[in-house]
């Protein structure tokens, strides 16, 4: 669940174009034709913050959603951040997660025209379970995933 949660909320690759945002209250549905899945953002508000929130409910029931509140813009060395404090739950039958922590987009600037966008940060989970762990991505698209004490890592290309 976690891997599903950062890699559907990041991105990695060139950067084409500045996105815009919709309107307040604005929702956007569609199917995921790889799950089947009916995935639904809504962008909940623009003021003082960026909320936007999200569900995908797959076929037999389970539902994943979560927030995500763009705080700000920062500017560094590697470029321009933007930080995004989110939050996601996962319900399938009797079992739920829970995944919080801070998710950052960055958009590497480049002289010559290879602007790119890439990201980092961490989620913190548990489960009803007992289990509990952190997922880490660099801004590689590398991720180092801690469960029940024991580590992961896996490279994304």
């Amino acid at each position: 669940i976690a891997m599903y949660a950062v890699t559907s909320s990041t991105s990695f690759g060139r950067a084409y174009y500045q996105p815009q945002f919709n309107s307040t209250g604005a929702e956007i549905s569609e199917p995921d034709p790889l799950t089947g899945a009916n995935v639904t953002a809504k962008l909940i508000s623009t003021s003082p913050h960026y909320l936007i929130t999200y569900t995908a409910t797959m076929p037999n029931g389970d539902i994943f959603s979560g927030s995500e509140e763009i705080t700000g813009t920062t500017v560094g060395l590697r470029g321009l951040g933007m930080p995004a404090p989110s939050k996601f739950n996962f319900t399938s039958g009797a079992y739920t997660a829970e995944l919080t922590g801070v998710l950052t987009s960055e958009l590497a600037l480049s002289l010559i025209g290879r602007t790119r966008i890439r990201a980092y940060g961490f989620l913190n989970f548990s489960d009803n379970t007992g289990n509990t762990g952190k997922l880490d991505i660099d801004r590689n698209n590398s991720i180092r995933l801690k469960i029940n004490g024991k580590t992961m890592e896996r490279q994304f290309a």
